[in-house]
């Protein structure tokens, strides 16, 4: 077997204009101003005995529930000392050929900000540190109230509104008004709807004729359309659900190709609820995702943080 050789890149940069060097990281080489090469001039040694071979979580962006893992080649039985944080920790250990593979995950979602990992292995010692991404808590006060929720049971709850007067506007605040009873009468079928007025569903995958159109196929017609009057057109849909969510890490998104809105709150339909993400796309249709895609929850056991989407009758959602 090779040894592994140690690669040391030793740059000489000049400015494509009078100003002063720009600065630079060379392990990622992501260079933060115009530069060129003017010299480029690579070193190799021989690296002896053990060597790290990667190392994870990355040193930016780190998700809360990051494990440490760090490769570890021809350890051997060599000792191994791990520190996070300056607190000792005990990883697991796997062998692979070669390869040692170091594995410790933290009990606790790590906080945001920067952490540092310190190992010593076979006489040698690794030094990094990494950075948490600011993850958005979502805290108790947003899960539904006790006892509201049967978590024995899938599905959403749809409410249809559809009016006669011609409707122009795509977006999420009108579908908000149409809903509230402000730009006319419901004429949506609801003879087949629950006492209330809603639809159950299990899934929202809708289309007006009932025919299947974009990426998922099987859609079935929107609940109540056509209309009592045989219309199809001049329609706001509202879809309630509710997240089992655990203490954990999530990513939420969507794709919309017209408004897609997030926000926290125990009342889905409470319009003063904190907006964590507000997104107008015009077709064709876009992934959106959060800026802070990843929402730490771990504040009480389980909580059951509702979802709601509007939908107005350009635009589509698929969870």
């Amino acid at each position: 077997m090779r040894s592994p050789l140690k690669v040391v890149l030793v740059l000489s940069l000049s400015p494509s204009h009078m100003e002063p060097l720009p600065t630079f990281d060379l392990n990622s080489l992501e260079f933060q101003s115009d530069f060129r090469f003017s010299t480029l001039r690579i070193v190799t040694t021989t690296v002896t005995g053990a060597s790290i071979t990667s190392i994870s979580p990355p040193v930016s962006r780190a998700s809360p529930d990051a494990p440490i893992v760090i490769g570890i080649a021809d350890l051997g039985n060599g000792a191994t000392t791990l520190l996070l944080d300056n607190a000792a920790v005990t990883p697991s250990k796997g062998t692979f050929g070669n390869i040692t593979t170091l594995t410790y995950q933290p009990p606790a979602l790590l906080t945001p900000g920067s952490h540092t990992v310190n190992l010593s292995y076979a006489g040698k010692t690794l030094n990094y540190a990494f950075t948490v991404l600011n993850a958005i808590i979502i805290q108790a006060s947003v899960a539904a109230q006790a006892g509201t929720v049967d978590t024995s049971k899938g599905g959403f709850t749809v409410r249809v509104h559809q009016t006669r007067e011609s409707q122009n506007k795509t977006t999420g605040q009108r579908a908000e008004q149409q809903l509230a009873g402000l730009l006319g009468a419901n004429i949506a079928d609801l003879s087949s709807a629950n006492a209330n007025g809603t639809f159950g569903r299990e899934v929202i995958n809708f289309d007006e004729a009932g025919n299947s159109a974009g990426d998922i196929t099987g859609d079935e017609a929107i609940p109540g359309i056509p209309g009592t009057e045989g219309g199809s057109d001049n329609i706001a849909l509202e879809a309630i659900g509710y997240l089992d969510l655990k203490p954990g890490v999530y990513t939420l998104g969507g794709v919309t190709d017209d408004s897609l809105r997030l926000s926290l709150g125990r009342d889905p339909r409470d319009v003063t609820s904190v907006r964590r993400f507000l997104r107008s796309a015009a077709p064709p249709a876009s992934w959106c995702s959060p800026t802070n895609n990843y929402f730490a929850y771990g504040t009480f056991p389980a909580a059951h943080p509702s979802i709601r989407r509007i939908r107005d009758s350009g635009s589509a959602v698929f969870f």
